[in-house]
């Protein structure tokens, strides 16, 4: 008997948001994150191979990792409201500014009520932070300014709750109108620990690392009126649990971004997850309540995790755009990016041969008003498991790409549109069905698809209105005939005579494969028409 595959979109949904209850607690998970790593190298080879974009080779030191710390060799700082003392060496303080010189640990607790902590080290220094019990409010700038070091590594300690916020109003910014963040650093910038830190970035962003942001551990929640979390070299998640919500992107960067494990909630006014160059995810838990674009960069990677994503444009988006690295030209008062717009790495028709699109695993979740999967360039599926719920509106896709849209293995059922829908291209060698139904089904009902004995092998809850459904899994086969249901009523009978089918009603899409939809024209089954030239 052939595999049955019992796939809901809400359910999965719901499935996420039930992992995500154990937000309270954390552990260093940078270990299983190690081992996933491990497995999902030859996948990512291919992926940077297939492209002229390669994802950062981001590496983990000892001291990213390790949490520990001994009040015996430490500099303790105790903040009381207006009062600041210090117990050791290298930090001063005037005016409530405490000045960080030299590389060491320093042990923050207390309350500041208008403050600023200020690391002014050697450029090799690694500069170890913790924040155990800290409240800080800083009215006129950052809370933590990281002006140099080599490192600054911020500790939560074990059980504590921390809490940083910066004014609306920075007084003194450099040539760059830096600093920008609640927690800023010119060089690098790594979160562990097993304690809470609160992040409200009244100015802009909420953290910003002009070098590579790396997350271990800890709970982080952030509240930005810009981005959440900034990185331009990078942006690393190998654990934790980090709740983000912002008024533009919620993790940004002008490179790369890498999650490997982790808990991470998002509401964002823009994109969930942006990265100019590539975003790769191995595994960890994403739950995007809210974004304009939910995943977008040049080369989006998914190997492995639970993700499920709520857009208002596309679902996942691969594009090729570009942030000015030196400053970001967001009007956080007015919330609007002044680069390009929502979605700013936008599309073009034509197949950009740099972008890529690549899911070999994990268990993803789509639910769009733009195209649900979107590439300006190349889509190619190996496994996972992918359930889309499509835009209700026209112009829009359950698939979009400019270039090929391969499928080799993995399962995939989506619903939408009929008007812009698109198959998997010829060069597949796992089999698909695209069918366009004559009319438009209501949220709520059960499309599924049976074998030849009356067996269902693949179905989904849609949850919302949809007049197309793509399917595609490992047990179709050649020449094999499935009968497609609608809640307990058969709709057709249909035989898989291409890898790439398409049945019933496409009112003009539905080409396979494309370049632009350069080449001969798909068979049709009752009427469908080929697809044109590609939508962006």
């Amino acid at each position: 008997m052939k595999t049955k595959y019992l796939i809901s979109g809400v359910l999965l949904s719901v499935m996420l948001i039930a992992g995500m209850t154990g937000c309270g607690s954390t552990s260093n998970t940078s270990s299983s994150s190690n081992t996933r790593s491990s497995t999902t190298t030859a996948a990512k080879t291919a992926a940077a191979a297939s492209t002229k974009v390669e994802a950062a080779d981001i590496s983990y030191d000892e001291d990213d990792k390790d949490d520990a710390w001994s009040k015996d060799d430490v500099t303790t700082i105790t903040l009381d409201d207006s009062s600041v003392k210090i117990d050791g060496s290298d930090a001063s303080e005037t005016d409530g500014v405490i000045t960080i010189k030299n590389a060491g640990t320093y042990e923050i607790s207390g309350t500041l009520l208008d403050g600023q902590i200020v690391v002014e080290a050697n450029s090799d220094d690694v500069v170890h932070i913790v924040l155990n019990g800290a409240n800080i409010t800083s009215s006129d700038g950052p809370v933590i300014n990281g002006t140099q070091s080599g490192k600054i590594i911020l500790t939560l300690a074990e059980g504590t709750e921390n809490k940083l916020t910066d004014g609306n109003n920075y007084s003194d910014l450099d040539d760059d109108e830096e600093p920008d963040a609640a927690i800023f650093s010119k060089d690098d910038l790594t979160i562990n620990g097993a304690g809470t830190l609160n992040v409200k970035g009244n100015y802009k962003n909420g953290i910003h690392g002009k070098d590579g942001v790396k997350v271990i551990s800890g709970v982080i929640s952030i509240d930005a009126v810009n981005h959440a979390v900034s990185g331009k070299d990078y942006i690393a998640v190998s654990g934790g649990t980090l709740n983000l919500t912002s008024v533009e992107d919620a993790l940004h960067s002008a490179t790369d971004v890498q999650v490997t494990d982790g808990k991470i909630t998002i509401s964002a006014g823009d994109d969930a997850i942006h990265a100019d160059s590539t975003v790769t995810i191995d595994g960890g838990t994403i739950l995007i309540d809210k974004s304009n674009e939910g995943i977008e960069g040049t080369v989006v990677t998914i190997n492995d995790g639970d993700i499920s994503v709520t857009s208002s444009d596309d679902g996942i988006n691969g594009s090729n755009g570009l942030t000015d690295n030196s400053s970001d030209t967001s009007d956080a008062s007015s919330g609007q990016d002044t680069k390009n717009g929502p979605g700013r790495m936008g599309g073009s028709m034509e197949n950009d041969e740099n972008v890529l699109v690549t899911i070999n695993g994990g268990k993803i979740y789509i639910n769009a008003e733009g195209d649900s999967i979107d590439s300006n360039g190349s889509l190619t599926i190996t496994g996972g498991e992918t359930v889309i719920d499509g835009t209700v509106s026209g112009g829009n896709g359950i698939l979009d790409y400019n270039g090929k849209g391969i499928i080799t293995g993995g399962t995939l059922i989506g619903v939408g549109t009929s008007d812009m829908a698109q198959s998997f291209s010829d060069g597949s060698t796992q089999y698909s069905l695209l069918y366009g139904f004559d009319s438009s089904k209501n949220a709520g009902t059960k499309v599924s698809l049976k074998d030849s004995s009356g067996s269902e092998m693949i179905s989904t809850t849609a949850a919302k209105t949809y007049q197309a459904v793509v399917i595609s899994f490992p047990d179709l086969s050649k020449g094999g005939t499935y009968s497609l249901y609608i809640n307990d009523t058969k709709v057709e009978d249909i035989t898989l005579d291409s890898v790439s089918t398409q049945a019933g009603n496409i009112s003009g899409q539905g080409r396979p494969g494309g370049e632009s939809g350069q080449g001969d024209p798909p068979k049709m089954q009752e009427g469908g028409q080929g697809r044109g030239p590609g939508k962006k």
